[in-house]
């Protein structure tokens, strides 16, 4: 499958859409997954049926469910997500204000911990669509968190994203230009990306986030799919050594 690196036309429109919903009712929200990827202009060797949204609530869920569903999308028996008309499935994480350890819920039932998502909320960046914006998380921390939950959840999606990130991040821009590769050592031209990556991630996370993805990092750095026995995991794991280096000790 060639990679896709752009939206569907009505991708673009429901979320102009709902930048407006929210806009009006003073929701913080940020777009987070594949979708948020894609419009970063990172290609994915895959296509995505739905959206993810982090979305800012003083409780849980409900206190943006009667928004949602008088806009026209319909709850589901899964908590989290709606469904558009045109059967888009939208995830909505709700992140409680003040609250960083609370777990959230994700709409296959698991849970976890919200490692970073307060923080794609509170940073998060406008990207222009056909019609309207929208609020999008950051890309550096959008690849710590695939990063992070790659290690708690089987879904080869989240790794295969991280290191999509990893790989293009910063390849369009100047800054690996500016790098000194003498001073960084190890550092190269193909894995600079990836460290300023995890420079910019630390610039945003809070100091537990950060941790977390720390270990997470190490943990992948032992995974099977970064060794030797996967032609793509000696180079895999480059990157994810200079994100750890970068995330570490970013200056």
């Amino acid at each position: 499958m060639d990679p896709v690196s752009r939206l569907e036309r009505r991708v673009e429109e429901r979320l102009a859409d709902l930048d407006t919903l929210f806009g009006r009712a003073r929701v913080r929200y940020a777009l987070i997954g594949a979708t948020a990827l894609l419009l970063h202009g990172i290609a994915l060797p895959r296509t995505t049926r739905d959206l993810d949204l982090a979305v800012s609530v003083e409780d849980d869920i409900d206190d943006v469910r009667v928004l949602l569903e008088e806009y026209g999308l319909r709850s589901t028996t899964t908590r989290h997500r709606f469904t558009a008309e045109d059967e888009l499935e939208i995830d909505v994480l709700p992140i409680r204000k003040g609250s960083r350890g609370a777990r959230i819920e994700l709409p296959d039932g698991e849970s976890i911990s919200p490692v970073g998502l307060t923080e794609t909320i509170e940073n998060a960046v406008r990207l222009p669509l056909p019609g309207g914006g929208v609020s999008v998380a950051p890309l550096s921390v959008l690849a710590a968190i695939k990063l992070y939950v790659a290690t708690i959840r089987s879904d080869e999606r989240d790794f295969g994203d991280a290191f999509a990130v990893l790989a293009q991040y910063e390849s369009a821009g100047i800054r690996r230009f500016d790098i000194d590769y003498l001073a960084e050592g190890s550092l190269s031209w193909d894995t600079a990306g990836a460290w300023l990556a995890g420079q910019d991630a630390r610039g945003i996370l809070h100091r537990e986030s950060r941790t977390a993805i720390l270990t997470a990092a190490e943990h992948l750095l032992g995974d099977i799919r970064l060794s030797d026995r996967f032609a793509q995991g000696p180079e895999d794991r480059a990157l994810l050594t200079a994100f750890r280096v970068g995330l570490a000790h970013a200056s």
